[in-house]
């Protein structure tokens, strides 16, 4: 499928991109066409794939590295995961591998088709007939419109109505921005994007599970020196009670 799109897009729209950019950028029209045939390319093959061929083996890739980086933590942190993953989908603690733990959803893990994302995408794709500066400003604004979606399972297992979610991204912006940015530059790879929708969400599993650590210690480092006290005191507190004194700041905070 990747050769097939990739060869297709550049067939078919490389050079009629190429002669209508050459009005606006000149001789950078080649190279400004070459990111434009590819993000669209990246568009593509990610909405084919995530909706009709990896979607359920990405969840799982989420959900299985949650479980796996757990395993060495305290109990009441491992437990809690475990609740957060059990309240989607059925878990089997007493198998061996962290793939093999995962059972059939009780809620359905896939993104819902988004027309306000499809809308974005195609009314910001003619910045890239702006010289110089358009290619590169078409990537940040998606990175920005993408990034959130990188936690979508995330705030889904931790059961966040509407207004909290967005408080919690509210919170997070200029790190998902970021994590977006990162996000969009590996899906324009040609013939990688796919394996890169899997790398994309093993980081954002690690970065969950850090969310989850500094929660629980109050950083994201493991302070095993301290480790025991912060256990007994936030068991003392109870989880969620310690996270209203924060202020609503939960997982994504």
């Amino acid at each position: 499928m990747l050769f097939v799109t990739l060869t297709l897009l550049f067939a078919f729209l490389y050079l009629p991109q190429v002669a209508i950019l050459l009005f606006f950028n000149g001789p950078l029209a080649w190279a400004n066409a070459a990111v434009l045939v590819l993000s669209e390319a990246a568009a593509i093959i990610t909405f084919i794939a995530e909706n009709f061929m990896t979607e359920d083996k990405i969840v799982d890739t989420f959900d299985s590295v949650l479980l796996e980086e757990v395993e060495e933590q305290p109990t009441q942190l491992r437990m809690h995961v475990y609740s957060l993953i059990a309240s989607t989908r059925e878990l089997h603690l007493s198998r061996a591998g962290s793939l093999d733990k995962l059972g059939r959803h009780h809620v359905s893990p896939y993104l819902r088709f988004s027309l306000r994302l499809t809308l974005e995408f195609l009314l910001e794709l003619p910045l890239n007939l702006v010289p110089l500066v358009g290619p590169p400003l078409f990537i940040l604004l998606q990175g920005y419109h993408l990034g959130p979606l990188a936690h979508y399972r995330y705030i889904q297992i931790n059961g966040l109505p509407e207004t909290q979610k967005k408080k919690f991204i509210s919170l997070n912006r200029w790190r998902y921005w970021l994590f977006g940015l990162v996000h969009v530059f590996l899906q324009i790879t040609p013939v990688l994007s796919i394996f890169f929708l899997f790398t994309s969400a093993v980081g954002a599993a690690l970065w969950a599970v850090e969310d989850q650590k500094r929660m629980f210690y109050g950083t994201s480092e493991y302070l095993s020196a301290n480790a025991d006290a912060a256990v007994e005191r936030e068991r003392a507190r109870g989880w969620w009670g310690w996270l209203r004194r924060r202020g609503g700041r939960g997982p994504l905070g």
